[in-house]
């Protein structure tokens, strides 16, 4: 995978990554996916076993219709709280707790909300980077670990990817934007 540019969603607050083979910037290209009925089909088919299993417990049609409805809300609520300039504990969270504070790039997921008793399946992953956050991805999530599904595994990697591009172009906080092009919306 390889890093198109970089778009400002909310000035000073939410960007997103466009990767070279995805038709749109992180942000709005998982949101597109997950408004888009046959893609969650073709999605929830492919991983039937995973949705009728003991967690979820549920069949493609109703899966569908819980991703249609988190995905609204989810996308609402983090354009809110991105203009609000409050995205920090309120929607992001680090991937491994508190360890990675320290760190200059953390790694960190947004949960969709869910109007049901189930967690969300809906996840938002990007870097932070001082008081911004940079989308590198989403994932349906539907299994406890991220390494035990391919589409999820490949949210790791673009993390990994985006931070060390942040690390080579000397980008160690949101004050350093200027030194790589970001685009405005």
């Amino acid at each position: 995978m390889e890093i198109g540019t970089i778009f400002e969603i909310v000035k000073n607050s939410l960007l997103a990554v466009k990767w070279l083979n995805e038709p749109q910037d992180s942000f709005k290209y998982n949101f597109t996916l997950w408004a888009d009925v046959e893609y969650l089909e073709d999605f929830f088919e492919t991983h039937k076993a995973d949705i009728t299993g003991h967690f979820w417990q549920m069949n493609v049609e109703d899966a569908v219709f819980k991703v249609l409805s988190e995905a609204k809300e989810f996308e609402a609520d983090i354009i809110e709280y991105a203009e609000k300039g409050d995205l920090h504990d309120i929607v992001f969270e680090s991937l491994r707790g508190n360890k990675e504070q320290e760190f200059r790039r953390v790694h960190v997921k947004a949960y969709g909300v869910s109007a049901d008793e189930k967690p969300a399946m809906l996840r938002m992953y990007a870097v932070k980077l001082g008081s911004s956050y940079i989308v590198t991805g989403g994932a349906i999530k539907l299994t406890k670990s991220m390494q035990e599904r391919a589409h999820t595994t490949l949210e790791l990697v673009k993390l990994k990817i985006v931070s060390q591009y942040l690390k080579e172009n000397g980008i160690d906080d949101d004050s350093d934007y200027g030194y790589i092009e970001i685009e405005n919306k």
